[in-house]
């Protein structure tokens, strides 16, 4: 069995992280594109620097929004 240090478990870990946020990133993504067309792609880059919490946030909203400015509202 290979021994793993600390820093690289972690370094591991950082990377499913982002691994996860991506994936959860391109289903939003989709998700924006069936429901308001080509207006998705305006928001790419904002969801691709998007932390966990506004992913959830805008993953939640979507199901209900009227348009996709209602997703992304403050």
């Amino acid at each position: 069995m290979t021994y793993i240090s600390i820093i690289e478990r972690q370094g591991i870990q950082k990377g499913l992280e982002q691994g996860i946020e991506q994936g959860r990133a391109a289903t939003l993504y989709k998700l924006l594109k069936l429901k308001f067309g080509d207006a998705a792609a305006d928001y790419e880059q904002r969801l691709l620097q998007a932390n966990a919490a506004e992913l959830n946030l805008w993953t939640e909203r979507v199901l209900f929004a009227e348009t996709i400015d209602a997703v992304f509202a403050e």
